[in-house]
């Protein structure tokens, strides 16, 4: 999780450099189209299939066959990885601009989305530019993605986080130095990307050397057919998997389509606002998930249903416990949250109320994520894929259909906004009772018809906030038809108080919020990061408290984990170990150059006499 904050903060860093340089604008709008593209081949041809197939697959094959065997399967399943993303990737680049047209054409953005803004001729050049630099990424990312299965299944979990990590690094670096010193505009940040895909693949090869070293596989591999068997029972397991990831990238891509029609930046600021809302969800429901899915298969494979059981459970409670107080801040401190993180440069305050707006919609897609992340897993350890495409599928209509209507109703919201206010703030019975009548007359229109609004980017977010609800909660259901995974005790009571807490702590943190805003002159960036640390720090302790009140147990294995953290990071111990590490690693130098120039005088003597001989 560690390294996953510090990966998740320099995502934050490169998305502020982003909105420093170009703001929400449709410049921006282009890029984050043409990003799409080789982030859809790289989902639908390899990510999706990772854990549902690649690693269950490669954690059966080490514990039957032995790490040869898996090293040698690796090998193969590599390059037909490797041949089949170049041949995707070649026929992407020779039809970029027939899918930039798809994308911003006049058909679906005038005709179909009631387009509120023309996308000009020039844009759909420099998108049809920007898919062709990108498409080089998915190439990199492939062949790293296989790495980073095989280094899991191995329980090298660090290294796989570290990529992420270097990868934001790297763009960072490659965007300033393109765009700042050679010119290039938003054509710099694509480059980037592809230098930050490369930097992925790099980043893990040495682990991978040394690991493959010390298990004596590392030499020249020969063809074996048995090995194409095990590729088989992979392409079939994942062939539902990637089915439902087609699925998840027709959402992204309607909601592509969608923020096009609307004014100029709306995809940018929907963009800016989703990072935000992943950052939660990716650390917490991907750490945890992550670790959860070799031992779910492990636990599967057994037949010891009763610890899959109190795994999913523990995992859930953990997941639960970390990501309620923090749904809790976005929503009350979602205005200072957007303003550090993008309030800079070109980012201007408009943009920043926009993408707050879109970042309190996106809430509840936070606790949706966190539960099917894992909830998707333990599908994956029984091996079972065909019910979580089927609910991806009925996912994919949910949010598609919301996507329309919602962006529709949000679009009036100058229109409805001011009855909402009168029927809160009303007199009389009667006049609110005329202004709800009148409402409700006027929401088929508002649902149907679209109009130029900026808060209609809203509607996006809202509609995929219902669907990982709507995800989340028939896969739970299927699941526990399945394995009875569900109970009152380990379940249902722990998730109820963890929300109460959580609801609790939100009341406070915006009384305090409210009397800290009116307080201070938050047009100070210093005094923004004071009310959200305080009220933050406000809300936890008022969290944590009432979860030691109602006795959550996963407080104690907090507390657990706090003390021994403490013991490594005290400075005594600090001091302690500094001269013991430079003592090992100074006789581990001694021995490593003794091995090399024993290694050199051998691989000399055995020359000589060949030689001579």
């Amino acid at each position: 999780m560690i390294v996953l904050v510090l990966a998740k903060i320099m995502g934050f860093l490169k998305l502020r450099l982003i909105a420093q340089l170009f703001g929400a604008t449709r410049e921006l709008d282009m890029f984050w189209a043409a990003f799409t593209i080789p982030d859809m081949l790289i989902n639908i041809l390899i990510v999706g299939s990772v854990n549902a197939a690649i690693i269950p697959v490669f954690s059966r094959v080490l514990h039957e066959r032995g790490q040869e065997y898996l090293y040698r399967l690796f090998y193969r399943l590599n390059n037909l990885v490797f041949i089949l993303i170049f041949l995707v990737s070649c026929i992407a680049f020779l039809f970029a601009e027939q899918i930039g047209n798809l994308l911003v054409g006049e058909y679906f953005d005038v005709k179909f989305f009631q387009t509120a803004e023309d996308v000009t001729s020039q844009d759909l050049r420099l998108l049809t530019w920007l898919i062709r630099v990108m498409l080089l990424s998915p190439i990199f990312l492939g062949l790293s993605s296989i790495l980073s299965a095989y280094l899991q299944v191995f329980k090298k979990f660090l290294i796989t986080a570290l990529a992420p990590l270097i990868y934001n690094v790297a763009i960072i670096f490659a965007a300033l130095i393109l765009v700042q010193n050679f010119g290039m505009e938003v054509e710099g940040i694509a480059w980037a990307v592809v230098v930050g895909s490369l930097a992925h693949l790099l980043s893990q090869i040495p682990i991978f050397v040394k690991l493959s070293k010390q298990q004596g596989v590392w030499r020249q591999i020969t063809p074996i057919r048995e090995d194409f068997k095990e590729i088989v029972n992979i392409v079939r397991l994942a062939v539902p998997r990637v089915i439902a990831v087609i699925g998840e990238q027709i959402n992204v891509f309607v909601n592509i389509l969608i923020s096009l029609t609307l004014t100029g930046g709306a995809l940018s600021t929907y963009k800016f606002a989703y990072s935000l809302h992943l950052f939660p969800a990716q650390i917490i429901g991907g750490a945890i998930s992550l670790v959860a899915l070799p031992n779910l298969s492990d636990a599967y494979s057994q037949g010891k249903m009763g610890i899959f059981r109190e795994i999913y459970n523990k995992a859930l409670q953990r997941a639960l416990f970390l990501i309620l107080p923090i749904i809790a801040i976005v929503i009350v401190l979602r205005l200072p949250i957007v303003r550090l993180a993008y309030g800079v440069g070109e980012f201007d305050w408009w943009s920043t109320v926009i993408t707050s707006w879109c970042l309190f919609l996106f809430s509840l897609a936070i606790l949706g994520q966190i539960i099917a992340s894992l909830s998707l897993r333990a599908f994956y350890a029984i091996h079972e894929t065909k019910w979580p495409l089927i609910i991806i599928l009925l996912t994919i209509g949910v949010n598609v259909l919301g996507s329309i209507y919602f962006t529709n109703f949000f679009s009036h919201y100058t229109d409805w906004r001011p009855i909402m206010h009168e029927i809160i703030n009303g007199g009389d019975l009667h006049s609110m009772w005329e202004s709800i009548r009148g409402m409700f007359g006027e929401l088929s229109t508002w649902f149907t018809h679209r109009n130029a609004s900026d808060a209609a980017v809203g509607g996006l977010a809202l509609s995929l906030s219902v669907a990982f609800m709507f995800e989340s909660i028939f896969y739970i259901i299927v699941l526990h038809r399945k394995i009875k995974i569900i109970s009152w005790r380990d379940t249902v009571k722990p998730f109820l108080q963890k929300v109460f807490c959580s609801f609790i702590m939100l009341i406070v943190m915006y009384i305090a919020f409210r009397y800290s805003d009116f307080s201070l002159d938050t047009t100070r960036a210093w005094n923004v990061l004071v009310i959200l640390v305080l009220t933050s720090l406000l809300g936890s302790v008022v969290y944590l408290a009432l979860c030691k009140l109602f006795g959550v147990k996963e407080l104690d294995v907090l507390w657990g984990y706090s003390k021994k953290f403490s013991k490594y990071v005290s400075p005594k111990q600090v001091l302690t170990n500094i001269p013991l590490a430079m003592n090992d690693y100074s006789a581990y130098f001694r021995v490593k150059m003794e091995s090399i120039f024993n290694r050199n005088g051998n691989g000399k003597e055995k020359r000589r006499s060949k030689k001579n001989n």
